[in-house]
């Protein structure tokens, strides 16, 4: 997968990857897809309070990193400090909390975690060079809290995000689930086990050879107990292989 995406994968070509719960779409993004983006500024902007794969990835922050930034942007584009020390950044948004007096269920935490977000969205768009990571996309676009109602935002950043550059890689549990931009504007498309077809009821407009992706999907490793497989889709050449995502380093 590396050598392949190493010479293909450009800034501002998003990646959306699409696998059930507990599918390894998470571990994909850690092992798989990010160590090629080492040199570039990464955002990833997580929805989960906890994760197995994210702890001690990056720098911890609550909001769009301004402060945190400094040290990279004076180090020499070719420091050796870029591979122990990459400038990636995780932005944890705050739980949504129910308000019996909120209307619409929009409570305080809700609008709050939307400016976070919202704002993390604009910023990494604006400035362009970024890598920006949503592993729940549905969290973003959905209209009802705890959804942030975010879809112009993201819509934004998904069509006009490429001249920027600004690269995206969106994970999601089906397609059904994303405005049709999460991945008519991505180039890539990485697909997990399923035994139902149905979940990928859009599958036919990812690209490639529908027959053999669904002959494929069923076939692959789950994420348990090794590392997950993936069917990996250039929707620019209808080139497809599949790829184990690189297994987690052991703790040292």
């Amino acid at each position: 997968m590396h050598e392949i995406l190493d010479e293909r994968w450009h800034a501002g070509q998003h990646f959306a990857i699409f696998s059930p719960t507990e599918g390894g779409k998470s571990h994909l993004i850690r092992y798989g897809l990010l160590p090629l983006w080492q040199r570039y500024p990464v955002l990833w902007i997580r929805f989960k309070a906890r994760d197995d794969t994210t702890p001690g990835f990056g720098t911890q922050v609550d909001r769009y990193p301004i402060i945190e930034r400094g040290k990279y942007r004076v180090r020499h584009r070719d420091s050796p400090a870029w591979e122990h020390d990459p400038e990636h950044f995780l932005l944890q948004l705050p739980r949504y909390r129910f308000d019996a007096t909120a209307p619409q269920d929009r409570s305080a935490s809700w609008a709050h975690a939307r400016r976070v977000c919202g704002e993390a969205l604009d910023r990494t768009f604006r400035e362009g060079g970024w890598v920006l990571v949503i592993d729940e996309i549905q969290a973003v676009n959905g209209k009802r809290p705890p959804a942030l109602d975010l879809e112009s935002a993201l819509e934004n950043c998904l069509q006009r995000g490429r001249t920027q550059p600004l690269t995206m890689i969106t994970a999601s549990q089906q397609p059904a689930w994303n405005a049709p931009s999460v991945y008519d504007q991505a180039r890539w498309v990485a697909l997990g086990r399923t035994l139902d077809e149905a979940r990928f009821e859009r599958i036919g407009q990812l690209g490639g050879s529908r027959e053999r992706i669904e002959g494929v999907l069923p076939t692959l490793a789950g994420a348990s107990p090794g590392p997950p497989e993936f069917l990996i889709v250039d929707r620019h050449t209808g080139d497809m292989w599949i790829s184990t995502a690189p297994p987690a380093p052991a703790a040292r």
